[in-house]
């Protein structure tokens, strides 16, 4: 009897733990509850501000299309789509100085933005090159996104390959301002969600891809700011001095120049997974053998350019 008495006082005794192991999961998920929560706010509180960003690019480009637009105002809406993304925590740059980052931060989407504005001079250009960038950040092995940049990256694929079939020269559809400044801040928001989901140890092959994949209208916005600034004309004064015009001038179709396009876009982004992969001293020395045969293909094709005018000139004055 005794050790029945024992058992049962033993049993008494071991039932505290178990109750308290019980309001120990149950505070467990307690817990875990609240921290989803507010993970949820916080990704709402993202989802606002980018679509506040994207709004207000896209409403500054509409009117644009309507009516003229100065731009100082354009700027202006840029300025504010980056300060709304800088504040949703897309951040170019990790400073301990806020001002210093904050204006690169406007200085990176300032440059995305305008240079596929610039880019929408040729038909089916815009549209095929931002659909082969997205391609090349939605099939990014091992992750390159984050959920939100993997939705935006797969929407904006389907997007712009609809719109090409309509597009694509000879085109039936134009896109406008509010078109081609819309698909330019998605590409610098997919940029930063690239550099800010990779963190801080892939800084410099981080910072490569988003500039690799998007080299040639970057690169041709760069040369075209640079030529406008040196003639001393305003930078947003429209010219036909685009690569694009350069090879139509040369005697190429735009279908040969848009599907051109799109293969050295898709071979960039594929010199930029290589980059990504193999460190900081491979990325550099593709991104400056990149940038240079650019270079070089730009200066060829200006020569190009103006030897056929040189030429047209002489014919007629025969």
């Amino acid at each position: 009897m005794r050790a029945l008495e024992d058992i049962r006082s033993a049993g008494r005794i071991e039932n505290p733990p178990r109750s308290d192991s019980a309001l120990g999961r149950r505070g467990d998920r307690v817990c875990a509850g609240g921290g989803r929560g507010v993970y949820a706010a916080r990704r709402a509180r993202q989802w606002f501000i980018f679509c506040g960003a994207f709004g207000l690019v896209w409403l500054a480009g509409f009117i644009d299309d309507l009516r003229e637009l100065g731009p100082p105002f354009r700027l202006l809406a840029q300025i504010g789509c980056a300060i709304l993304l800088y504040a949703g925590g897309w951040r170019v740059l990790s400073s301990s100085s806020a001002a210093f980052a904050i204006v690169a931060q406007c200085l990176f989407v300032i440059l995305f933005v305008n240079a596929f504005n610039f880019l929408d001079g040729a038909d089916g250009l815009t549209a095929g090159i931002t659909a082969a960038i997205a391609l090349g950040y939605a099939a990014m092995p091992g992750g390159g996104l984050s959920v939100f940049g993997y939705a935006l990256a797969c929407s904006l694929l389907g997007a712009c390959v609809g719109f090409l079939i309509f597009n694509f020269p000879p085109a039936k559809i134009f896109m406008g301002d509010s078109g081609s400044t819309v698909l330019g801040f998605s590409v610098a928001f997919m940029g930063l969600d690239f550099i800010g989901t990779r963190g801080p140890g892939g800084a410099a092959s981080s910072w490569l891809y988003p500039f690799l994949l998007a080299a040639l209208p970057l690169l041709d916005a760069l040369v075209v700011v640079t030529r406008r600034v040196m003639k001393r004309r305003s930078p947003f004064q429209g010219d036909r001095e685009h690569f694009y015009d350069f090879l139509l001038a040369a005697g190429w179709s735009a279908q040969m120049v848009a599907i051109c396009s799109y293969f050295l876009t898709g071979l960039l982004g594929l010199l930029g997974w290589l980059a990504v992969q193999g460190g900081i001293k491979r990325s550099l020395i593709l991104g400056m053998g990149i940038f240079g045969a650019l270079v070089v293909t730009a200066l060829y094709s200006g020569a190009r350019r103006q030897g056929a005018m040189r030429h047209s000139r002489y014919r007629a004055q025969l």
